[in-house]
């Protein structure tokens, strides 16, 4: 019986875990468009993306009975990017900082990279002076998922 209750306080510990994380994550916290533009603008800059616009729709509120009964609901967003780079490289390395970076969960629902300029000498010369070239562009989209308060959505 010791070792049960050993067992389920280490089941205990690791939730307790897992919740923290959440937490610090923005998992409970309500979606805010404002900071999704600037952490997008922020990303576009760190990586040298040459383009990043984001489009984000109005939450919906998902009906679950489990969430609703804590005081808590669903809300999922959907999310669209639009990018241009160089290289594909920098288009991936935004998607792992939207996935990683954003508060809540973000869910791929599609993704679509699309080379737009041929590597000729004139597009060479051009990237070597320095001017902004775009060679590949992205379409990317991805629900938002956050569990916000409810009484959080009317403040």
């Amino acid at each position: 019986e010791i070792q049960v209750l050993r067992d389920e306080f280490k089941l205990l510990q690791d939730r307790i875990q897992k919740f923290r994380e959440l937490e610090l994550s923005g998992f409970f916290e309500t979606q805010n468009r404002l900071n999704a533009v600037e952490s997008v603008n922020d990303f576009r800059e760190k990586i040298g993306l040459l383009k990043a616009k984001i489009d984000v729709k109005a939450g919906k509120i998902i009906d679950d009975p489990r969430i609703n009964q804590i005081g808590y609901v669903y809300l999922e967003s959907s999310m669209d990017f639009e990018l241009e780079a160089l290289d594909d490289l920098e288009i991936y390395t935004f998607m792992k900082m939207v996935e990683s970076r954003f508060s809540g969960k973000t869910l791929l629902d599609s993704f679509e990279v699309e080379r737009i300029a041929d590597v000729t000498p004139t597009n060479l010369a051009t990237i070597a002076d320095g001017s902004p070239t775009s060679m590949v562009k992205g379409k990317i989209s991805y629900k938002w998922i956050t569990l916000p308060e409810e009484s959080s959505l009317s403040e």
